[in-house]
């Protein structure tokens, strides 16, 4: 589910792609990347995220899903539903 900008409030119908997923990742990663000399001590902190079972799961559960995020999408467009639509 997406969430409002500015707002814990979700939007009913919708989803976040596997795009959305990995780019979230690739933020994280970058972020661990240039912090972890911050963080010697800290075994987890000179592991890439992508080497994490549970970011892996994410991701693949995210491709898996794909396909049938992208037809109830389209199903919602030709139905006339919008998701930054406001109530």
């Amino acid at each position: 589910m997406q969430r409002k900008r500015g707002s814990n409030e979700t939007i009913p119908n919708s989803t976040v792609g596997q795009q959305v997923i990995s780019q979230k990742i690739n933020a994280l990663e970058n972020w661990r990347l240039n912090h972890h000399h911050l963080y010697k001590n800290d075994p987890d902190a000179q592991i890439s995220l992508r080497f994490d079972n549970r970011i892996r799961r994410i991701e693949s559960a995210a491709k898996h899903n794909e396909p049938k995020r992208i037809a109830s999408s389209q199903a919602l467009k030709a139905a006339g539903t919008s998701s930054g639509e406001c109530n």
